[in-house]
C-alpha cells in the first residue's frame, strides 16, 4: 500500500543504478521542511549529505558495481506536487561483489509512536558490502551490519538538523511522525520486482 503525502511534506527519492542494467533502484524517505523552499534546493542538500565522508554515497563506501544517480525531491503544496532534482552519475570505488538485484539490505525507520504504524522500511541495494559476506541463512556478517548502520545513521542524523527532516509517511494521510533513529537488519530482504518475471 502506498503513502499519502500531506500538504507541506515531501518525499526524497535516492536513485541508484547497477552496472549492466537499465533499471534504476529507488530508496524513499519522507520529509518535513521549509514549505517555501524550492525542492531543487532540498534535493541538493540531501545529495551533499549523502555523499559526505562517512555517509552511504561517499565513493569509497559503495561497490564499484553500482552508480549513485542522485536525488529527486517532491513536495506537496495546496495546488499539487512540485519537484526538484540533483543529478549525479558517480561510480563507487569499493571492491565488493554485487548480489543479485532482488537482494536488499532492510533499514527500519523508527519513530516515537508505538506499534506497526510507528515503524517504516527502506530497502537499499546490496551495495555497501560484498555478497560473500552473506551466510547460507541470508544473514549479513555482524561487522558489515555495523558499518552499514554507521553510514546510514550518520546520514539520518545530518538530515535531522537540515531543512529536509526525515519523517514517516502514512497510507491514511495522517500527520507524519518524526523518524528518531534507524536500524539496519542483519537478515537480507528481497524485492521480487527487481528481477524480471
Amino acid at each position: 500500500m502506498g503513502v499519502i503525502v500531506p500538504v507541506g511534506f515531501g518525499v526524497v527519492r535516492v536513485l541508484v543504478g547497477v552496472n549492466g542494467s537499465p533499471d534504476v533502484d529507488v530508496m524513499t524517505i519522507g520529509y518535513d521542511g521549509d514549505v517555501a523552499e524550492d525542492p531543487s534546493v532540498d534535493a541538493s542538500e540531501v545529495d551533499v549529505i549523502l555523499r559526505a565522508t562517512g555517509r552511504p554515497f561517499a565513493t569509497a563506501n559503495f561497490s564499484s558495481d553500482y552508480r549513485y544517480l542522485g536525488v529527486e525531491c517532491m513536495r506537496m503544496t495546496a495546488t499539487g506536487p512540485i519537484t526538484g532534482v540533483a543529478t549525479q552519475n558517480i561510480l563507487g570505488t569499493k571492491s565488493a561483489q554485487a548480489a543479485p538485484p532482488n537482494v536488499s539490505v532492510l533499514i527500519q525507520k523508527n519513530t516515537a509512536r508505538g506499534g506497526r504504524k510507528g515503524k517504516g522500511r527502506m530497502f537499499t541495494p546490496f551495495m555497501f558490502t560484498s555478497r560473500t559476506n552473506i551466510d547460507a541463512a541470508g544473514v549479513i556478517s555482524g561487522s558489515d551490519v555495523t558499518t552499514i548502520q554507521s553510514l546510514w545513521a550518520s546520514a539520518f542524523t545530518a538530515l535531522a538538523t537540515s531543512d529536509v527532516v526525515p519523517v514517516l509517511l502514512h497510507s491514511d494521510g495522517s500527520t507524519p511522525d518524526l523518524i528518531t533513529s534507524i536500524t539496519v537488519k542483519s537478515l537480507v530482504a528481497t524485492q521480487r520486482r527487481r528481477l524480471h518475471r
